[in-house]
């Protein structure tokens, strides 16, 4: 029995004859064949390292294999279970049909239909190499026509380079799954209900001017102060170097004891024992580079301008503003979180949050966006609900004096100061029950 619809119990959706693309069923197909090319290549590359006899080439090429699948496998054998269970739950996809295009996404809660009559036309925009689009594609492209956009779409709605003189600048940029082979059915679907809006693929504009919300139509304003996560992102991958280095220490006892071994011996059960340690250290390590990849290509930030807070969330494509009218205070949260340390005594780090106080209880509805932030947790002092919005801040970037800087900019009656919130759990994003 196969997964069923993403538009389906929907009085309104795509017709039965529509081009659907499920991208939850093309996301769990893409982690299951990467778990099965990573567990195929751990068990071609293992044996080699724990029998003996082999040329110092063999265990070189079966090295090579096991850096790349033993991690794939362990992170594989982990997410995956996971992610084909939950995905049971979401409902993202995309329908074209001789009605239009359809788009839904049941986390940011996006339900709309784009009829033809309103598209100019319908790209696909992919990364160059040697001159032509890479796949997979990075999002599909629908170019308005008379400037009509749905409202549920309108964050959506980006500035980039011309790709034709009849086409406008601006497009609703929606992503893609990652898988090459949803290239084909696109273009076969658009050129089979409206050829005459179908546009070649093209390369993607990638925003040049440093800002998470460059290029973007429905964004802050030029004098807004913006927060990127680019530089704490990028140190982020280079804290991946422990793990990861890690990782290549113990398997390389397994593959070149005579270089990684005291006195070049080792057991076979030495050789297990390690190459078990090799797999989520190595997992972590790629885990950790891969999120931190996705964010820098994509963009994540937070900015305020006289609207308000505006909030770009790169791991799940959300943008979104609450304006000063929603907002009773803001404030920016301490705390500090377990961590292991060598430091006798030094068993923690200091965490800052930006916290957003909704004006009444109703506001919480009107921003499903931000439900994730969404936290229940102490009064910071009286007035203020202790249901509110914590969002992390950028580390190691002097966010809270700009946080600071920018509500006494632009709204100073909403601020609420710096305050400690003790010791909060990394996971929850809560401190601890009262007792």
């Amino acid at each position: 029995m196969g997964r069923p619809s993403p538009f389906r119990n929907l009085r309104h959706g795509p017709e039965p004859d529509a081009v659907v693309i499920d991208y939850e069923r093309w996301r769990v197909r893409k982690a299951w064949t990467l778990t099965l090319l990573g567990l195929v290549a751990t068990l071609y590359a293992l044996p080699v390292g724990m029998g003996t006899g082999h040329t110092p080439a063999q265990n070189a090429i079966a090295f090579a294999v096991a850096l790349v699948g033993v991690p794939t496998a362990a992170v594989g054998i982990v997410i995956t279970p996971v992610l084909a269970l939950g995905a049971r739950q979401r409902r993202i996809g995309l329908g074209i049909d001789a009605q239009g295009i359809w788009y839904r996404n049941s986390h940011t809660h996006q339900m709309a239909m784009v009829p033809w009559s309103d598209i100019a036309g319908v790209g696909l925009c992919g990364t160059h190499g040697s001159g032509k689009p890479l796949k997979p594609p990075l999002a599909i492209d629908l170019f308005p026509a008379n400037g009509q956009v749905p409202g549920t779409l309108r964050m959506n709605l980006v500035d980039s380079a011309p790709v034709a003189p009849s086409l406008p600048t601006q497009r609703i940029r929606i992503p893609l799954p990652g898988w090459s082979s949803v290239q084909p059915h696109i273009e076969a679907a658009v050129t089979r209900f409206a050829p005459q809006r179908w546009v070649a693929p093209y390369d993607a504009y990638r925003p040049t001017g440093g800002s998470p919300f460059s290029g973007l139509v429905c964004g802050p304003g030029p004098g807004a102060v913006v927060l990127s996560f680019r530089t704490a992102t990028v140190k982020a991958v280079l804290r991946m170097a422990v793990p990861f280095l890690l990782g290549v220490g113990a398997l390389g006892y397994v593959y070149f004891p005579s270089v990684f071994a005291a006195g070049g011996h080792v057991t076979t059960v030495g050789k297990v024992i390690a190459a078990l340690i090799a797999g989520p250290l190595l997992g972590i390590a790629a885990v950790g580079v891969l999120i931190a990849v996705r964010a820098v290509r994509r963009g994540n930030g937070i900015a305020f301008d006289t609207v308000g807070v505006w909030r770009r969330d790169a791991r799940f494509d959300v943008l979104v503003v609450m304006p000063w009218s929603d907002i009773a205070g803001v404030g920016v949260a301490g705390a500090r979180t377990r961590t292991w340390s060598l430091i006798p005594g030094d068993n923690s780090r200091v965490m800052t949050y930006l916290d957003l106080f909704p004006s009444t209880k109703e506001t919480v509805d009107l921003y499903p966006q931000l439900r994730p932030a969404l936290i229940r947790d102490k009064p910071v002092r009286p007035g203020l609900s202790g249901t509110h919005y914590r969002i992390p801040l950028p580390q190691f970037t002097g966010s809270s004096k700009k946080v600071h800087e920018a509500v006494n900019q632009f709204a100073p009656q909403l601020w609420v100061g710096d305050y400690d919130i003790g010791r909060i759990s990394p996971i929850t994003s809560s401190t601890p029950p009262n007792r």
